[in-house]
């Protein structure tokens, strides 16, 4: 295998995966891609409140937090 897609959302079942892809790569000289996907709960925007700027806001904390867990 020359790529193994391994989606990560960073629970013990996902490292098990990335670990056992990690074997799988070794063997077959191949490359590890790490996927996590972040879904936006649904906000109606409001004139509190407009999702656009609560959606940047959350996608940078998500984003951040993300890497941190990838570093480790």
């Amino acid at each position: 295998m020359k790529k193994i897609l391994v989606p990560c959302d960073f629970s013990d079942q996902a490292v098990q995966a990335f670990k056992f892809a990690v074997d799988l790569a070794k063997q077959s000289r191949g490359e590890i891609l790490l996927l996590t996907v972040i879904e936006l709960p649904v906000m109606h925007e409001s004139a509190l409140m407009p999702s656009i700027s609560f959606e940047q806001v959350f996608v940078k904390e998500t984003k951040e937090r993300a890497e941190k867990d990838f570093e480790k």
